[in-house]
């Protein structure tokens, strides 16, 4: 599970990587802030074997965190 950690991660970098080379705007950067932390978690699960349970566990919660996080923005715009 941490190697596909690694990767999505890598995936996340890449993405907010290549959005703000075309859009050129900090928000951009956004997917790429949540892929670091998400690799450098995953980086730790690889590591130390023995607190990889946790570590992933961890990384659940970022994640978590980061799925929630637009749809708290998307409730909060005005209806017609």
């Amino acid at each position: 599970m941490p190697k596909i950690t690694v990767i999505f991660s890598l995936l996340l970098i890449a993405l907010g990587g290549g959005a703000f080379l075309l859009a050129a705007t900090p928000t951009a950067l956004i997917p790429a802030y949540a892929g670091g932390a998400l690799l450098v978690i995953g980086g730790c699960a690889l590591a130390f074997d023995g607190a990889a349970k946790y570590l992933m566990h961890f990384a659940t919660i970022v994640a978590a965190l980061g799925a929630i996080a637009p749809v708290q923005r998307w409730r909060s715009v005005p209806r017609k």
